[in-house]
């Protein structure tokens, strides 16, 4: 049966688990476009692509912080808040961070061919160094609910392993695969979400 409490994390995490790979599988047609050049790793004019990358955003944030909540809420499990917090904190910097760059680059638009190159540096680095942190707090999340594996409910057994695979891929920079599993763990997060509590309380 439905569970309404957290209905708003659940269609969050559906609509992210649809919007991910949508939008990574356009940035990667981009990649292959024969007229494609390094340069084009920023953007020099704003257009839906930027608002759906800041809404992808938007919905990891709340939905990371609506998983800190209901681990609490139905197991009272807080082993992991501060690494939620951490995946939050490194979110924020992976997306505010790439947005800052393309607008410092769309409303400096007489910006020096030097400068556009150092902008394209930057992204690159910011987004290897955020998707090694992706991986190891995705790794250590996986390990710290494999510890109590046999008291988690079905779904929280599932997420787990899945982010175990997650992390491991994000940490070997295998991103192709990453965006392939990565909308599976959101699913699995929905129905975590979606469905009737079990009464289980991990001390």
């Amino acid at each position: 049966m439905l569970n309404k409490d957290y209905l708003g994390p659940g269609l969050a995490a559906i609509a992210l688990a649809i919007i991910f790979p949508s939008y990574w599988g356009y940035q990667a047609l981009l990649f292959t476009d024969s007229n494609f050049s390094g340069s084009d790793l920023v953007n020099v004019s704003l257009d839906l692509s930027d608002w759906v990358f800041f809404m992808l955003g938007i919905l990891e944030v709340y939905i990371y912080f609506s998983l800190k909540r209901v681990l609490a809420d139905r197991i009272n499990f807080k082993s992991i808040d501060v690494l939620l917090i951490l995946i939050i904190c490194n979110s924020a910097i992976f997306y505010v961070g790439n947005c800052a760059i393309d607008l410092s680059v769309f409303f400096l638009s007489n910006m020096s061919a030097e400068r556009q190159e150092l902008a394209t540096k930057t992204s690159f680095f910011l987004s290897a160094f955020c998707m090694f942190m992706y991986g190891m707090l995705d790794l250590l999340i996986a390990i710290m609910l494999l510890i109590k594996f046999t008291i988690l409910p079905t779904w929280l057994r599932v997420f787990a392993i899945t982010s175990l695979v997650l992390g491991i891929l994000e940490l070997t920079f295998l991103v192709e695969f990453s965006i392939i599993l990565y909308p599976i763990t959101l699913l699995i997060l929905a129905i975590y979400f979606l469905q009737k509590p079990e009464i289980i309380e991990v001390v």
